[in-house]
């Protein structure tokens, strides 16, 4: 991903943070960039596209350190902390990607349900499978 596309997508995550993505408009986002609204096309084919950008390499790598906590051979607690820490870290590295994710999660799963594969019942999952690890083992300790 060039440096281009990159600050693209930063300003795609802070106007869509900022207006919301249904009022955002791609002129918005090529004036936070400084470049104009044709030239956007050139890196983007739609605003659905950057939607998924924005979202997409913070989720993607979230889930996949959930993923990773859930098969780890540790105690319970220890996954329940590291999950905990895993989530609030990608807010507070990703923000206002992680932000847009929320807010506008009902719009990605909408218009991008064919590209994400992270999907929060999927999320939930990883989430209930830590918990029930921890009850079984909990149930076999005593």
């Amino acid at each position: 991903m060039t440096k281009r596309e990159q600050e693209i997508i930063a300003a795609a995550a802070k106007v869509f943070k900022e207006k919301g993505y249904h009022a955002a408009t791609t002129r918005d986002i090529a004036a936070e960039v400084g470049i104009q609204q044709a030239t956007l096309y050139y890196y983007i084919s739609s605003k659905e596209e950057l939607l998924y950008l924005v979202v997409r390499e913070p989720i993607v790598r979230l889930y996949d350190q959930v993923e990773e906590i859930v098969k780890a051979s540790l105690p319970s607690r220890t996954k329940i902390e590291r999950a905990i820490h895993a989530h609030l870290a990608a807010f507070d590295e990703s923000y206002p990607h992680m932000f847009v994710y929320v807010q506008e999660l009902p719009s990605l799963i909408h218009t991008l349900q064919d590209k994400i594969r992270e999907s929060p019942s999927h999320y939930q999952h990883l989430w209930e499978e830590i918990l029930q690890q921890g009850v079984s083992h909990r149930r076999i300790t005593y």
